[in-house]
Formats: C-alpha cells, structure tokens, sequence
C-alpha cells in the first residue's frame, strides 16, 4: 500500500482490513458469546468494522480457526474482566469532583 494513496484515501478493502491471528479470533468469539461486549465494542476494540464483526462470530469469517481450549476462555475472560474493572474505575474517578471545581463556600 502506498503512502500517496493513503493520504488520497485511495485504499483498497483489503488493504485496510486489520488480520486477526488465531488468538484474537478465539477472544473475540468467546467474548461476543458471554455478552460483556457489543459487536460495536468489539469491532473498536480489535480494530475491524462491525459487519467483519458479526461475520467472525458467525464462523463466514476465520472459518479455519478451532474453538478456544478451556484455558483461553479463561484468560480472555480475566482480561475482560480487567478492562472492566479499569473502565468503571475511570468513569467513577472522573465523576469526583476536584476541589478547584467546588463553589466557595458562604
């Protein structure tokens, strides 16, 4: 891919498709079937559109990759647990008022 046709926005669809290796492809399976994510929550997480999404999960996309063993749903499982715990932490701290921001007190 060039660079001139990048900066164009001539790019080819599959040139700008992002490849899955077969350890994404296992997470993103697992982790659309536990229902943590939505496929738009996906499709930003791994990069891709949500149409490639939802044809992984369907199988029309990576066909060829085996289901996840019992030890990579476990690690895909404590890493959206993490992520999660990470972001509700963030929204809780950014809902705490700095003390700049409080009014003065009468």
């Amino acid at each position: 891919m060039s660079v001139s046709r990048v900066l164009r926005g001539v790019v080819h669809r599959k040139e700008r498709a992002r490849k899955l290796t077969p350890q994404e492809v296992q997470e993103l399976r697992y982790l659309a079937r536990t229902g943590t994510f939505t496929q738009e929550d996906l499709s930003m997480r791994f990069g891709l559109s949500q149409g490639e999404v939802s044809r992984i999960v369907n199988g029309e996309l990576y066909a060829h990759v085996p289901p996840a063993t019992k030890e990579q749903e476990q690690a895909a499982r404590k890493k959206a647990r993490d992520e999660w715990i990470e972001r509700e932490y963030a929204r809780a701290m950014a809902s705490i008022p700095l003390e700049d921001d409080r009014p003065p007190r009468m």
